[in-house]
């Protein structure tokens, strides 16, 4: 039950009330980091749909799909690029990329396809838009910023990335 108990306390601790979205940590003085990047969320996204699979209690399912709204609404931007408006996670691609399995976990789940064909398109849009000369991406998949020097997780997500939404039934 220590899973329960951290999940419980990650909830009453970490989670804004106002949104269903993650904050960022809480110190050992009680100070809560109330950033809130995509990651921590997508990690209770995860574990909600996880212990609704193994308990059958909605409550966690209810829990994750208020966080998945919370989070598409946080975190999801209308970029104008090129004379059209594109929806984008803004947040770094590899922690977009551990949201992304909680979304697909409750995809799996409940079958809204929402949250998870944005992502989707956001890794197309950056196949054909983002990556430079020798074929790697930037931080910003919109492909109107790029990194003069690329980071090894900005473009190894990519590849877990495609793996799942391969993998997606």
């Amino acid at each position: 039950m220590r899973i329960l108990s951290r999940l419980q306390w990650t909830k009453d601790n970490l989670c804004d009330p106002s949104d269903y979205v993650y904050w960022d940590n809480k110190s050992l003085n009680g100070h809560i980091a109330k950033s809130k990047y995509t990651y921590n969320s997508g990690q209770m996204i995860q574990a909600g749909v996880l212990l609704y699979k193994a308990t059958g209690e909605r409550q966690y399912l209810e829990d994750a799909q208020k966080t998945a709204k919370g989070v598409f609404s946080y975190f999801v931007k209308l970029r104008k690029i090129k004379n059209r408006e594109i929806p984008f996670y803004v947040d770094s691609p590899w922690f977009n990329v551990i949201l992304y399995r909680g979304l697909k976990a409750l995809f799996e789940v409940d079958h809204n396809a929402t949250y998870i064909k944005v992502m989707e398109e956001d890794a197309d849009y950056a196949w054909s838009h983002d990556r430079d000369k020798n074929g790697l991406f930037s931080k910003d998949w919109t492909g109107e910023k790029q990194d003069k020097y690329k980071w090894l997780l900005d473009n190894a997500c990519m590849v877990e990335l495609y793996a799942e939404l391969s993998d997606i039934n």
